[in-house]
């Protein structure tokens, strides 16, 4: 329990050196430098650029909104665990008290969203898990010996302690030739990360300068304007002229200067579409679809389809962290209980569709009225008035689909 103030301490700065050869690069390693690109790239700078954020911040959002239970048993026996240990863990409070099932769920996703790789300390009482923390993926090191995975762990002090997979629980992200390590999105695009870093800061530059980037004062042949007069005129126009609160200002010429532009501007570097293709490279690299990132939804698409498309680009992420927790001994020795995310809210159809299901399920009678109040949070519906004996809420299917209404029920057959 000492170790919960260190495992929780303020992230340290980030170290992206390579020095042990022996091994292949891990996601620190391939997110050191700028590779081929104008800018440094890191976590914290390509979190910078909006797409980048929106992307790691939807799916890691929008996992953590997405309950983890714990079931037993399958099919028509499926039901909720509610009375284990691990349902009260991972439903209700999964750390000491100070962050929520959601924050929980969103910190591991976001970890492996923008570093490949999640590391989760396991607090036991007892031999048993009583607590899971969120460690900073910078502060471990993946190392094995003689096949067993262990992890070194930098403390509060900067030192260095050793943890095995009995201590931490390690959700791996998607990786090549099987490394223990997974890979960081960020650090392999870096390269075009990095390029759209730098063509932010052009614009910022472009515009901080007034739109008057580029610009060439002429004078003309045979001009009496001294060198010495020239460089007057230049520091006056990049006095008066140059920043946001100077662009609009009238140009006053003499000795028969002329004022021209050079380069192009950003309506002829094609900026606008640049931008809506910069949103669809991050969805690509994050495995989303653009339009959740803000770019032109697809044609012909309704909400349920835009729903159904966010939901296949998460099922992996949803699964990764399932069979993680599961496979762990500590948090189910159990083999007949196993987490699952309750996805219902992904896969919500519109209003009207909805409805129609809903009267389509109560009519063939596969889902009793009652049933469907008890989704929407309304109360049962009280007994039928003829027939004091029915349950409240089973209804009678008084309409079948075909339109014909049902026979009577009591009548005896001829």
């Amino acid at each position: 329990m000492r170790l919960l103030p260190r495992l929780r301490s303020k992230p340290e700065e980030r170290s992206l050196g390579w020095q042990d050869n022996s091994r292949p690069p891990n996601w620190l390693d391939i997110n050191a430098g700028s590779g081929y690109s104008p800018l440094p790239v890191s976590l914290e700078s390509a979190y910078g650029l909006p797409a980048v954020a929106a992307a790691i911040r939807l799916v890691a959002e929008t996992m953590g909104s997405l309950p983890l239970a714990v079931y037993q048993g399958f099919e028509a026996e499926k039901r909720r665990a509610t009375d284990s240990w691990q349902y009260g863990l991972l439903h209700d409070l999964p750390g000491m008290g100070d962050f929520t099932p959601f924050d929980f769920i969103s910190d591991i996703t976001a970890c492996v969203e923008a570093g490949g790789n999640a590391f989760v300390k396991k607090v036991k009482a007892a031999g048993q898990v009583i607590a899971l923390l969120v460690i900073d993926p910078a502060r471990v090191v993946v190392k094995r010996e003689q096949g067993e995975k262990y992890f070194l762990i930098k403390n509060a002090e900067g030192r260095e302690e050793r943890y095995t997979a009995a201590d931490i629980l390690h959700i791996r992200g998607f990786t090549l030739s099987g490394n223990d390590l997974g890979l960081s999105p960020i650090g392999v695009h870096r390269t075009k990360l990095g390029a759209q870093m730098a063509r932010d800061q052009f614009e910022g530059r472009f515009f901080g300068q007034g739109t008057n980037f580029g610009t060439a004062i002429e004078f003309p042949a045979g001009s009496r304007v001294t060198e010495d007069e020239q460089k007057n005129f230049l520091r006056r126009w990049i006095r008066n002229h140059s920043g946001v609160s100077n662009s609009h200002l009238p140009v006053l010429l003499t000795d028969g200067a002329k004022v021209s532009k050079m380069g192009m501007n950003l309506a002829d570097a094609q900026y606008v579409e640049s931008e809506k293709l910069n949103i669809v490279q991050v969805a690509n690299i994050f495995r989303l679809p653009p339009s959740w990132l803000g770019a032109e939804p697809p044609r012909n698409t309704t909400s349920e389809q835009e729903l159904l498309r966010l939901y296949v680009a998460l099922l992996p992420r949803i699964r990764r962290i399932e069979i993680a927790f599961r496979s762990d001994s500590d948090l189910f020795p159990d083999r007949s209980l196993y987490p699952e995310f309750d996805t219902a809210e992904l896969v919500r159809t519109d209003a009207k569709t909805a409805a129609e299901v809903e009267h389509m399920r109560i009519q063939d009678g596969s889902l009793l009225a009652d049933e469907a109040r008890a989704k929407r949070g309304e109360a049962p519906l009280p007994p039928i008035p003829d027939d004091p004996t029915k349950e409240p809420g089973k209804v009678p299917q008084l309409t079948p689909v075909g339109g014909q209404a049902n026979p009577n029920q009591n009548q005896v057959a001829p």
